[in-house]
């Protein structure tokens, strides 16, 4: 059975979610400005639109609706595609996104947190979202794309990659810079409630940024970063001391420069001094980055974030938080997974650790969850948290370390990731 304290932590999160749905008052800021919408009983109260939305919708509207209704609300009805799609445009899409922060700030207790010598390891990174070619799409998020015909958002994530959770996402015009959505998404996670208040920033060559660096340093945070080798005089010169300026400031930077097995030399740069981050340390640490690579993968090739057709800015905007959020609870149920598969490994001598296996966790989240968060009592809720406890640790996958090379008769596909269904 997983340990009581994570099935509870897991528990937790879908009753604080049941809670903030269900309160007036969320309601009320969540409705479109100026529209006394929901207030009948009708087929598709707030609730149930919002528990719609984010339930892993990426098969067909049609068979996603009767599902919904037949197997997770337990009613012989449905509603029409075009029904759900007139009562999500009376939703303003922060509501998606005060559930992605609050679920997120509920989330983990102190004694939980992964760290590294004492900081939380947060790693920045960017990438593009390809969206439906219309106008008002066109008109929201420009038409400065990577091929004539596309319309591109572009899209800035900050992930504690020890503990695998997004703590902020944005997404903005194509035309946006990466390194100003970082350092927007720096202010953002420097506000948080965390407990937990030094941070390590890990980024990679794209985000040399004096103004970023100096975002990071004033809130007694630090940072590690991959920089090219030409990027400044000074590391062009092979300093080993790195000077910036911003804000009228000068910050003294430590450079260290690495042979990889290519040849290829790679150079990082920190703020911190070699009693707190050693030589060898730099390079374990920076290894982490490679956290937010596997979530752009999961929500790019498992949740379809790549691949969004809403129609409007506003749907968009609500398909992109919930997204987000579904992302964080895959998170939290692997939480309650690991638990469970550490105690099935343990004795057995086996040559790796394992790990839970997060598409059989969407899966296992798939309608249940939402069948849990929708239960009208403790009991239901259970009984179907007992089902998501069953499915989770199915199926766990080994932990080989320093893989360099793909498995044999392994070949990317060169097709294109099937699009969602546009609601």
């Amino acid at each position: 059975m997983i340990s009581m304290r994570k099935l509870q932590s897991l528990l937790g999160e879908l009753r604080f979610l049941q809670e903030l749905l269900y309160q007036k008052a969320f309601l009320e800021r969540s409705r479109e400005a100026g529209k006394a919408s929901f207030c009948r009983v009708r087929k598709l109260p707030f609730p149930r639109v919002m528990l719609l939305l984010l339930n892993f919708m990426t098969r067909p509207s049609f068979t996603e609706l009767k599902n919904f209704f037949t197997n997770i609300m337990g009613v012989n009805d449905t509603v029409t595609q075009q029904a759900l799609s007139e009562a999500r445009q009376k939703i303003r899409y922060q509501a998606f996104q005060e559930i992605f922060e609050s679920t997120r700030d509920h989330c983990l207790n102190p004694e939980d947190i992964s760290l590294f010598h004492g900081y939380r390891v947060l790693a920045i990174d960017g990438s593009s979202v390809r969206l439906t070619n219309i106008p008002e799409l066109r008109e929201k998020f420009g038409d400065s794309t990577p091929s004539d015909g596309m319309v591109c958002a572009r899209m800035s994530m900050i992930i504690d990659v020890l503990n695998e959770m997004i703590l902020d996402g944005s997404l903005a015009a194509f035309s946006t810079g990466e390194r100003q959505m970082a350092i927007e998404g720096v202010k953002r996670v420097e506000k948080l409630p965390m407990e937990m208040k030094k941070c390590i920033f890990l980024m990679d060559r794209g985000y040399w940024s004096p103004e970023l660096f100096a975002q990071i340093l004033e809130d007694h945070n630090s940072f590690l970063i991959r920089v090219p080798n030409g990027v400044t005089s000074e590391i062009r010169s092979g300093a080993e001391d790195v000077h910036i300026q911003s804000g009228g400031k000068e910050y003294i930077l430590r450079c260290k420069r690495f042979s990889l097995r290519s040849g290829e030399i790679e150079t990082l740069v920190t703020n911190l001094d070699e009693s707190e981050l050693s030589n060898d340390e730099m390079m374990q640490l920076y290894a982490h980055r490679w956290g937010i690579e596997t979530k752009y993968d999961e929500l790019k090739n498992t949740l379809k974030i790549d691949t969004l057709t809403s129609k409007t800015y506003l749907t968009v905007m609500q398909d992109f938080y919930a997204t987000l959020t579904l992302s964080n609870f895959v998170t939290y149920a692997a939480y309650a997974a690991q638990a469970e598969i550490d105690k099935k490994q343990a004795n057995k001598g086996n040559k790796y650790a394992y790990k839970p296996n997060r598409n059989v966790i969407v899966t296992a989240l798939k309608d249940h969850m939402i069948a849990a968060v929708a239960a009208p009592s403790a009991v239901e809720r259970m009984r179907n948290l007992i089902v998501i406890e069953k499915m989770l640790s199915s199926r766990p996958v080994p932990i080989r370390p320093n893989r360099s090379t793909p498995r044999p008769g392994r070949t990317k596909s060169k097709k294109s990731p099937s699009p969602r269904s546009p609601l």
